[in-house]
């Protein structure tokens, strides 16, 4: 298991994963907003005290859901604000101030080179034998 399978930050609850994706916890009043994005799938979730009340899909680089949740309007936004860099900010705004931002970053630039590099040599090495296996064939 490399480093980039285990979970990488952890930020007040918030969760980041390369595999699992990311979790964002909210705390506002007595409400307990969770929101989910995977960057795999783009499948994105927001969970108001354990229930999920908005799921889309987005590959773009800002999503916004709005939600009202009885007299109060909430919008949560996910930003990529850096592609190299794997950083996310999620921010919670209710009836139209800003709440929290969390930021968070999937793995540091040395952590992805290496596991791209991992990646580039160990396809080198496949390719390599299944040629010398394929000339033996013919």
């Amino acid at each position: 298991m490399t480093k980039l399978d285990k979970t990488q930050a952890v930020t007040n609850e918030s969760e980041i994963s390369l595999l699992a994706g990311l979790k964002f916890n909210f705390y506002d009043d007595d409400r307990e907003i969770i929101a989910y994005s995977s960057s795999f799938s783009g499948k994105e979730i927001i969970y108001l005290n354990g229930i999920n009340i908005s799921e889309q899909r987005s590959f773009k680089v800002r999503s916004i859901h709005q939600l009202k949740v009885q007299e109060d309007d909430y919008e949560v936004e996910f930003n990529v604000t850096s592609f190299l860099k794997s950083k996310i900010e999620c921010t919670l705004i209710k009836n139209g101030v800003h709440v929290k931002t969390i930021k968070l970053q999937v793995a540091t630039i040395k952590q992805l080179m290496t596991f791209i590099l991992a990646g580039f040599i160990s396809g080198a090495f496949i390719g390599f034998f299944t040629i010398k296996i394929i000339k033996t064939w013919f």
